[in-house]
């Protein structure tokens, strides 16, 4: 009997890839920035627990969320040209990142791309913990992601507080980890 995988996840990371990277995106003038709805976003929250690997290898749960009052989460795909053009800037901000309140998470899409998450993340020099999605994580959170680059702040209980869909510049990003002081 042949085993049949389920299309769902597959479809919504598919879209999830194909979504993003509009010529709007690419300006890096901060794309299109909603808050104040559902839980600050219009988001559902992340899931109150999940445990997913980072590019090293390591597990990463939802403690991650713990270790600053709000997290950025950049959420990416590696055929998102956008999307990796603006790493070394999102790359500079962390280096620079004037708010110790806030951490920084990248989640990559590519559900079975492991290896072209790693080599992307290498080749961009990213020091900040990427963590590589499953298809649980997909269903139960990323679905409602409706474009990449998308660029999420949530607080220590996985609401989101902002989102923001399009590519943005280190400027963007530094002013982001301001806001949140």
């Amino acid at each position: 009997m042949r085993r049949r995988l389920p299309l769902l996840p597959l479809l919504i990371l598919a879209m999830l890839a194909l979504a993003g990277c509009g010529s709007q995106a690419a300006t890096g003038t901060g794309g299109t920035t909603v808050s104040g709805a559902q839980s600050g976003s219009g988001l559902n929250p992340l899931p109150s627990t999940f445990s997913l690997q980072n590019t090293n290898g390591q597990t990463v749960t939802e403690a991650v969320l713990k270790e600053h009052p709000y997290t950025m989460i950049n959420v990416w795909s590696t055929t998102c040209g956008y999307c990796i053009k603006e790493m070394p800037d999102l790359q500079a901000a962390y280096a620079e990142n004037p708010n110790p309140n806030m951490g920084l998470i990248g989640i990559a899409t590519d559900y079975g791309n492991d290896d072209d998450v790693r080599q992307v993340v290498a080749d961009k020099g990213v020091t900040y913990p990427v963590l590589i999605t499953d298809r649980q994580f997909i269903t139960d959170f990323l679905g409602q992601i409706t474009a990449v680059p998308a660029t999420l702040v949530v607080d220590q209980s996985g609401n989101v507080k902002s989102v923001t869909y399009g590519a943005r510049s280190k400027d963007d990003f530094v002013a982001l980890m301001k806001a949140y002081q």
